[in-house]
């Protein structure tokens, strides 16, 4: 069954653990980038990690359409 509210929805299907998760830790990354004294090598490393979290969650909706498929 899916939420009716669209907060709770993400590309029309229901936010999960993972997606929650997702948000958090998009969150977290971008206030870790933010915070003064960061060393540069390690400011590559999370704004890749942040760059690659769309194509991680876009993989899991489409393991989500497949489920909901069946």
């Amino acid at each position: 069954m899916f939420p009716h509210n669209k907060n709770f929805r993400f590309k029309g299907y229901a936010k999960d653990a993972y997606h929650i998760a997702f948000i958090a830790h998009k969150t977290r990354l971008q206030n870790i980038l933010r915070a003064p004294g960061l060393d540069p090598i390690e400011k590559v490393l999370l704004q890749q990690r942040l760059d690659n979290l769309p194509t991680a969650q876009s993989g899991y909706v489409e393991k989500q359409k497949k489920a909901f498929a069946n």
